[in-house]
């Protein structure tokens, strides 16, 4: 449904995507319980299989989990509503990436040299919501029409490129750049990829990445190395954990962090009655505890930022029902945080952020959950931000992140 992969390919009709949501809704219990059966049956009474096994058993169990929330959402109109809200979020969202560099007026054949801030003033002309994502957008074209031009590449945003950008569009531009960098050089990688070459390919991305950026701004292009791999290149998300432990272990949150991103946006979680169950599916993808925390705040980040505008979809897909059971708050505070400053940060002023601090709209059985998950994360982050420098350092400490480490060892391995 959402195929990022294939870029040049027509994205679907929003209608397509309301149509899926129907259908899913009559979906069977028979059909789920079958699914069950049938995994038990492949794992035999010792388990015989245990990779296929466990693939099948926790598809049926996410399938399991969608059609109990079906059930439930179908009981409650509110409910019913924030779930057709937020797949018309993610499907906007959807466009405005695919469909950026069109709305932007870029060339097929960039143009040279890029004029970056002309484009920028393009972004910044649609209404608060989509110019995060096109200033985001932007990073990544503007960052894949220089890398090509010269793979070993410097200064691109530093301050003495001259380049006049606005405070507000710095940070957004840094994470398009990364998102750029991480995917011309996985894209190049042969498809039985070794691990020399998985080396070379993360060593070229860091020294990309430390090269690049300005002074206090590497978080931001180093992070999106998770969502390209687990959205792009699933098979080598676990390949390149190992790498980031043997040589960058001080960048694995970071690239877990992104990673949670793109479980939000799969395919699969693009279907209706898909929100609990993405945040259930970190779980199932982590590796340790680090990855763990990290993929659960990364894919509450991407739930908070898609659906900010509605605060209506933050209540009834998972705080009223599930913010209970969530296995760990504190990851879903620093995502919602995070969204906060990043959309402060490059929409100041934004009457989102307004709604969403004086959202009231709270039935009393879920109000000190809505404070202690929403409410009072935001307004500690965004308190934090008045006295930061800028929402890249507000973002260094939040993930105790030190610039020095990553160059260090980026030199060391270059």
């Amino acid at each position: 449904m959402f195929d990022m992969a294939n870029e040049d390919a027509p994205p679907e009709a929003p209608s397509f995507l309301e149509e899926t949501a129907r259908r899913l809704g009559q979906l069977p219990r028979w059909g789920i319980e079958r699914a069950m059966e049938t995994a038990r049956r492949v794992a035999g009474p010792n388990g015989s299989s245990p990779t296929l096994t466990g693939h099948m058993q926790n598809l049926a169990a996410s399938a399991m989990r969608r059609s109990t929330d079906a059930a439930r959402i179908s009981l409650s109109p509110q409910a019913t509503a924030a779930t057709v809200v937020e797949i018309r979020n993610k499907a906007e969202v959807y466009f405005f990436v695919r469909g950026n560099r069109h709305t932007l007026g870029i060339p097929a054949t960039y143009p040279d040299p890029f004029p970056l801030s002309f484009y920028l003033e393009r972004a910044y002309d649609r209404d608060d919501f989509p110019a995060l994502f096109a200033v985001e957008g932007l990073g990544r074209e503007f960052g894949r029409f220089q890398v090509r031009k010269d793979p070993s590449i410097t200064g691109l945003l530093h301050e003495s490129s001259h380049l006049p950008l606005p405070r507000k569009s710095v940070l957004m531009l840094h994470a398009g750049l990364g998102m750029s960098f991480a995917k011309q050089l996985f894209d190049d990688l042969p498809r039985q990829v070794s691990r020399a070459e998985l080396e070379k390919a993360v060593d070229q991305f860091v020294t990309l990445c430390r090269n690049n950026a300005r002074p206090g701004y590497q978080i931001a292009t180093l992070e999106p190395l998770g969502l390209v791999t687990r959205t792009f290149h699933a098979r080598l998300t676990r390949d390149v954990d190992e790498v980031l432990k043997a040589r960058y272990p001080e960048l694995r949150h970071l690239y877990w962090h992104g990673a949670g991103r793109a479980v939000y946006f799969l395919a699969q979680n693009a279907l209706p009655c898909a929100t609990w169950d993405s945040f259930l599916q970190c779980e199932q993808e982590c590796v340790d505890d680090l990855s763990r925390e990290e993929l659960l705040a990364g894919q509450a980040w991407a739930f908070s930022m898609v659906n900010m505008r509605q605060p209506e979809v933050l209540l009834h897909l998972f705080i009223t029902p599930h913010a209970a059971n969530h296995p760990l708050p504190s990851a879903f505070q620093r995502g919602i945080a995070a969204a906060l400053v990043m959309r402060q940060e490059t929409t100041p002023g934004t009457a989102m952020i307004t709604r969403l601090l004086e959202f009231d709209s709270i039935p009393a059985r879920s109000r000190q959950a809505w404070d202690h998950f929403v409410l009072g994360p935001a307004r500690r982050a965004l308190g934090e931000l008045e006295s930061a420098s800028s929402a890249a350092q507000w973002m260094n400490e939040a993930f105790d992140f030190s610039e020095s480490d990553s160059i260090l060892r980026s030199t060391t391995t270059s």
